[in-house]
């Protein structure tokens, strides 16, 4: 096995423990009512409205705090502009951002920017399926309503890709997939509190 196939090899382990010991992190925020509820046919406008006033704080603080140590040629699915897509949803909706403090954390490190976009941009994946229910529902679509979940539509699922190869590749290369797992971990828990706190 040459020098290339063992980057891969490993970056393909690494990947796998990352799903699986952030899995159950996973699990229990995607169980809130608040996020529980927009894959059913129960889903109501004012659900909808407060989902994204709540993520809205973190999403921003993400973008504008918890990136800041990321490469900077590096490209992610959202763009660094998913918190205005919310303001312009909410917009559509005659709504607006409510005075909600998201205790987040500081991130100090390439590893930990890392590890907090593998969380948030990964849920711009879950996003396009969301957005087909919330169509059928609500009949919200890319014209009004659904700009946040829809995001890059065609492409999003590319923009992963490549998202996941700079990952991985950091990772591999300066042994910190200790260090990412930790802090995707942490992430997933500190979104869950914040949606627990405002649980109607």
């Amino acid at each position: 096995m040459n020098s290339t196939e063992t980057m891969a090899s490993a970056g393909q382990f690494f990947l796998q423990s990352l799903r699986s010991q952030t899995s159950d992190s996973h699990k229990k925020l995607d169980s809130l009512p608040a996020s529980a509820v927009l894959m059913t046919a129960e889903l109501t406008s004012e659900a909808y409205t407060r989902y994204l006033q709540l993520m809205y704080p973190v999403i921003k603080w993400a973008e504008e705090q918890a990136y800041s140590h990321l490469p900077q040629n590096i490209e992610l699915p959202g763009q660094f502009k998913r918190h205005k897509l919310i303001l312009k949803d909410l917009d559509f909706l005659r709504s607006k951002p409510i005075q909600t403090h998201f205790t987040g954390f500081e991130t100090t490190s390439v590893a930990e920017s890392f590890g907090v976009a593998y969380v948030i941009e990964g849920s711009s994946l879950g996003g396009v399926y969301i957005a087909k229910n919330v169509k059928s529902v609500l009949g919200y679509d890319e014209n009004g309503g659904l700009s946040f979940l829809i995001g890059n539509g065609n492409t999003t699922g590319s923009n992963w890709k490549s998202f996941l190869n700079s990952l991985t590749g950091f990772a591999v290369e300066n042994d910190s997939q200790g260090e990412i797992i930790k802090t995707a971990t942490r992430t997933f828990e500190a979104i869950y509190h914040h949606l627990s706190g405002f649980a109607e």
